[in-house]
């Protein structure tokens, strides 16, 4: 019997070289803690050596599932909730793959769901009967010239409309040339966001784009 109520919090690919043969090696750490990239996998054999009773038990405590941030979901995770939709619990999801800077694997498995790659998987989901999709394209931060940039980013998904309420009277998508830069901050004191530390940010205090994520 493996237990754990720790997490061995690692960067990348865990365990790597050791067989799944050999579980108190694969899925736990020296020091007993489970590897955190293997949690959804360590449950998805749990469940399947069960014969379902992980998720059958889950069925007996909620009657809903909330999910949120779905497009950062990856690799085992996408199994785990694909057993909750076969399961009969009500799940509900949301996500935008617009959004999807973070991951919460680093496993390999299903790479190709990553990004906007995740609408796959809900259509194939779909055609199996397992869940339907109600799409939201109202968009409540944005102005309509922000919400036509995602879409040109974007051209596989269905268009947002804003309804973003209020307008500043600078309203919209610029480009900056540097040598405007010091100026246009000095005007307009905008929050200077960047992809990470590498980014050229003239000297101004800066945030990487997935910290800033949900302030």
């Amino acid at each position: 019997t493996l237990r754990s109520g720790e997490i061995a919090w690692i960067n990348g690919k865990a365990s790597f070289g050791i067989p799944k043969s050999n579980p108190s090696r694969y899925f736990f750490s020296p020091q007993g803690r489970i590897y955190r990239d293997k949690i959804a996998e360590f449950g998805v054999a749990c469940d399947a050596a069960s014969g379902g009773k992980v998720i059958k038990r889950l069925a007996q405590i909620y009657s809903t599932i909330y999910i949120d941030e779905f497009q950062d979901l990856t690799a085992w995770d996408l199994d785990i909730v694909e057993l909750l939709l076969r399961s009969g619990i009500r799940t509900v999801i949301v996500g935008d793959h617009r959004q999807h800077i973070l991951r919460t694997n680093d496993g390999p498995k299903y790479k190709k769901y990553r990004g906007e790659g995740i609408l796959k998987l809900i259509d194939n989901w779909k055609g199996q009967g397992i869940c339907k999709i109600e799409n939201r394209n109202d968009n409540r931060r944005s102005c309509q010239a922000i919400c036509d940039l995602a879409d040109y980013v974007f051209p596989h998904s269905a268009n947002m409309v804003s309804v973003s309420v209020g307008a500043t009277g600078h309203d919209g998508v610029f480009v900056i040339n540097s040598s405007a830069v010091s100026a246009y901050y000095a005007t307009f004191s905008p929050a200077v966001l960047r992809w990470d530390k590498r980014t050229e940010c003239h000297g101004y205090g800066a945030m990487n784009f997935g910290e800033s994520k949900g302030l």
